[in-house]
C-alpha cells in the first residue's frame, strides 16, 4: 500500500524508506519500556553467567558499587526516553501528517472534512475541520439550549475568532450565517455575519486536531494552560506531566527489577529469579500504562497520575537496596577472620 501510493523509482524508494524510518520512530518509543525491561533483565543474566558476580564477592565489592553502573544506564535510559517522548516522536508524527504518508489519519484526532459534535456550556456544535492546523470551523450548525431545549439555531458556512487576545478571545464570528430565535420549525432567515461569545480558546482548533500523544512539548503545554475547552476535551495537563515524568519512571522501574533480579538471585535458581524479574518489570509496565489511562480519563488529579509511578518505584528501590546492603554485611559478618599468632 505505501509502495503504492508513493510511485515508481527512486523518489518512490525514497518514499517507502522514509515512511519505515518514521513508523520505527513511532513503534520504538512505545517498545521502549518492555525493550529497556528485558535488556536490564538480559544484562544481568549475563553478568552472572558470565562468573563476574562471583568475581564480586570473591573481591568483596559493595552493593553501592556494584549498583553504579545500574544508575548511569538508568539515568542515560531516562534522559532518552524523555527525548524520544517529547522531540522524536512528534517530530515523526508531524513530518506523517503534513506530508500525508500512510497511516497518517490514526494520528488525527479530526479528520479533515468529517463532521464532529463539540460541546460547551449551553449549547452544542456541529461543524468540520478544513485541515490539520486549521484556526476555523466549517459548515457549522449551533445550537443554544435553555431547559433542554434549542432556543437559537445558527447555520454558518464558517466560524472564526474574532481575536486571539485580549477580552474578545472568546468570541467567535459566524459567516454566512442563518438565524433561528425561539420558535421551532420556523425557517431559518439569513443574517450575514454574526458574533457570538462562544467558551472555546482560540489557540485551540490549530492545536486540537492532533492526537495528545502525538504532540510536541510545545503544543501540549499550550492545550495545557487553556482554561476554556470544549467539554469531553482530552486532559491535556495529565497528558503534559506523564510526558515529562515518563522517563524518570521508565529509569526507576529498570533499576527496581535489577536489585529485584539480585535478590531473588540470593535464593533461588537463575531461571527462577529470571522469571519472576521479568514478571515484576511486566507489572511495572502493566502500572504505567493503567495510570495513563486512569489519567486520561481525568480520575486521579493529574499531578497524582504523573508521581504516582515514580514515588512506588522510589519506594521499591528503597526495599530492595536495603535488602542487598544488608546481604553485605551479613556476609562480611559471616566471613573468617585471621587471628593474629599467638606470641
Amino acid at each position: 500500500r505505501v509502495h503504492e501510493s508513493a510511485g515508481a523509482g527512486l523518489a518512490g524508494l525514497l518514499h517507502v524508506l522514509q515512511f519505515l524510518w518514521l513508523r520505527a520512530i513511532d513503534n520504538g518509543v512505545q517498545a521502549m519500556p518492555v525493550a529497556a525491561m528485558l535488556g536490564f533483565v538480559w544484562s544481568e543474566a549475563s553478568y552472572h553467567l558470565s562468573g563476574h558476580r562471583l568475581f564480586d564477592r570473591i573481591t568483596g565489592r559493595t552493593e553501592a558499587r556494584a549498583a553504579r553502573p545500574v544508575f548511569i544506564a538508568a539515568a542515560l535510559l531516562a534522559v532518552l526516553q524523555t527525548g524520544l517522548d517529547n522531540v522524536a516522536r512528534p517530530g515523526a508524527v508531524r513530518t506523517m501528517i503534513e506530508e500525508r504518508i500512510a497511516f497518517w489519519s490514526r494520528y488525527v484526532e479530526y479528520r479533515p472534512g468529517r463532521p464532529y459534535w463539540f460541546a460547551i456550556p449551553g449549547a452544542n456544535i456541529r461543524a468540520t475541520i478544513p485541515a490539520v492546523g486549521a484556526g476555523r470551523f466549517e459548515d457549522v450548525t449551533y445550537f443554544a439550549f435553555v431547559a433542554n431545549r434549542p432556543t437559537i439555531v445558527i447555520q454558518a458556512t464558517g466560524m472564526e475568532p474574532v481575536s486571539r487576545s485580549g477580552p474578545e478571545a472568546t468570541a467567535w464570528r459566524f459567516t454566512g450565517a442563518k438565524l433561528r430565535q425561539n420558535a421551532s420549525g420556523t425557517p431559518l432567515r439569513p443574517a450575514g455575519d454574526l458574533e457570538l461569545a462562544v467558551p472555546i480558546d482560540p489557540g485551540w482548533l490549530p492545536l486540537a486536531a492532533i492526537k495528545p500523544a502525538y504532540q510536541s512539548a510545545s503544543g501540549l503545554a499550550a492545550l495545557a494552560a487553556m482554561t476554556d475547552l470544549p467539554l469531553g476535551a482530552p486532559n491535556y495537563r495529565s497528558w503534559q506531566l506523564q510526558r515529562l515524568t515518563g522517563g524518570l519512571a521508565l529509569g526507576l522501574l529498570c533499576i527496581f527489577v535489577v536489585l529485584f533480579f539480585r535478590n531473588r538471585l540470593e535464593r533461588m535458581s537463575l531461571p527462577t529469579a529470571t522469571a519472576l524479574s521479568l514478571a515484576a518489570g511486566y507489572g511495572g509496565v502493566l502500572a504505567l500504562r493503567m495510570l495513563r489511562v486512569i489519567g486520561e480519563h481525568g480520575a486521579l488529579p493529574p499531578l497524582a497520575v504523573a508521581s504516582g509511578a515514580p514515588v512506588l518505584f522510589v519506594a521499591a528501590i528503597a526495599v530492595a537496596y536495603r535488602r542487598r546492603t544488608r546481604h553485605d554485611l551479613v556476609s562480611k559478618a559471616s566471613e573468617p577472620r585471621d587471628h593474629a599468632p599467638p606470641r
